[in-house]
């Protein structure tokens, strides 16, 4: 991808009125749930409402909708040099992880309403050393996989066996009329054998 130089930029800025600034795009991803990238096609660090876009030759195809007007997806592709943005996602960032692409107009930078902004995730990532490209849309969970239910280390998952109320899962039979869902609370039933969660499974920290 080659970039306009600086000086040409500036002349083609100047076929706007002069009350007209020009038009420039932004695109934000984050890396990871505290850590965000952001970068300007424009020739100089932009500061949007507090947000600074950093200058990077960057190429954009803007947002594509459907019919029904929803946005279905926008590619951005912005140079990586020194292989900054190759490091980020060795480091198993920014792919997956929510971004935005913002259309600001130079005149007006002073608050995020100004700006037109379409959130999204990264679907994809492409490229090489000179060049990053990632696809932003929505997800397509067609197909898709999903848990049949959610299970917890400490909490039974089962519906309880209360009288009036019996089931084959729980499948306790006999006269307490509560259960706290507990280990200890199982055994006091009893019921240790059908206790519908597990102890054992890991547990990861951050």
């Amino acid at each position: 991808m080659r970039a306009l130089a600086s000086v040409i930029v500036e002349k083609k800025n100047l076929i706007s009125p002069e009350f007209m600034g020009p038009w420039m795009w932004g695109w934000e991803g984050w890396r990871d749930d505290s850590q965000v990238v952001r970068y300007t096609s424009d020739v100089r660090d932009v500061t949007l409402a507090g947000l600074v876009f950093s200058r990077r030759a960057m190429n954009v195809e803007p947002p594509e909708t459907d019919a029904g007007g929803s946005t279905i997806s926008f590619k951005v592709t912005v140079e990586n040099t020194g292989r900054l943005i190759t490091s980020y996602l060795e480091a198993g960032e920014l792919k997956g992880m929510p971004c935005a692409l913002y259309r600001m107009h130079a005149d007006h930078l002073d608050a995020l309403d100004k700006a037109v902004i379409w959130r999204a995730r990264i679907i994809d990532v492409t490229g090489d050393d000179r060049d990053i490209s990632f696809s932003c849309g929505l997800f397509d969970l067609t197909g898709v996989q999903i848990p049949g239910g959610k299970w917890n280390r400490t909490r039974c998952h089962h519906k309880y066996s209360a009288p009036g109320n019996r089931n084959d899962v729980c499948a306790y039979a006999g006269a307490l009329p509560t259960c706290k869902k507990d280990l200890a609370d199982c055994i006091a039933h009893g019921n240790k054998e059908r206790f519908g969660a597990f102890p054992g499974m890991p547990v990861r920290r951050i």
